[in-house]
């Protein structure tokens, strides 16, 4: 049953997750972290982060240990919404409940700041990946440019500049979604 709310979560169909966590209920099954996990998904998936910030404090107060993916889902989330703040704070709790942000994790704040154009706080947390030793990805670099296709900033055109020297220096293989990203941020 956790398998058939995953699924719903990820078609971003909270209705019939909820379905089949009231049928998994009924069959005397209770709610594991795999089910948390998908209604946390579902629900930032689909934009509505307070209902998956509820459920996250359900799930501790079961007992159960925010793992990387449940923070995963709700970073992505507020990257879908452009929820700098909301992202940032998450990243923090994350690390403050002894989980290590990856690439993955980042770049779903690069992201939420990306769709503001926000230019400074992107290169603020790409900084921060530097001095975690968080190796930067072809998404976060994606992020990036994105942000500086978004930006009204005047100097946007050299920014991205500069994350594509820093993404050759890495030796990280761009690829068409990414070149693309970089072509748009070089545009008037």
């Amino acid at each position: 049953l956790n398998a058939l709310m995953n699924a719903c979560a990820r078609a971003s169909d909270v209705e019939a997750m909820f379905r089949w966590k009231e049928e998994m209920e009924r069959l005397g099954y209770k709610t594991d972290r795999y089910a948390y996990g998908a209604i946390i998904y579902g629900y930032a998936k689909v934009g509505r982060l307070r209902e998956a910030e509820e459920w996250v404090a359900r799930m501790k107060e079961d007992g159960f240990k925010i793992e990387n993916n449940v923070y995963g889902g709700l970073l992505q989330g507020c990257a879908n919404v452009g929820d700098g703040e909301r992202a940032e704070a998450w990243l923090i709790r994350m690390r403050e409940d002894g989980s290590t942000p990856d690439s993955r994790a980042y770049c779903s704040v690069i992201a939420a700041w990306a769709a503001h154009g926000d230019i400074p706080r992107m290169h603020r947390v790409l900084e921060e990946m530097r001095d975690h030793r968080i190796r930067p990805d072809v998404y976060v670099f994606e992020a990036l440019f994105d942000g500086c296709a978004a930006s009204n900033d005047e100097n946007k055109r050299l920014r991205s500049q500069e994350y594509f020297g820093l993404m050759r220096r890495l030796n990280i293989r761009q690829s068409i979604v990414t070149m693309n990203a970089y072509n748009r941020s070089q545009e008037a």
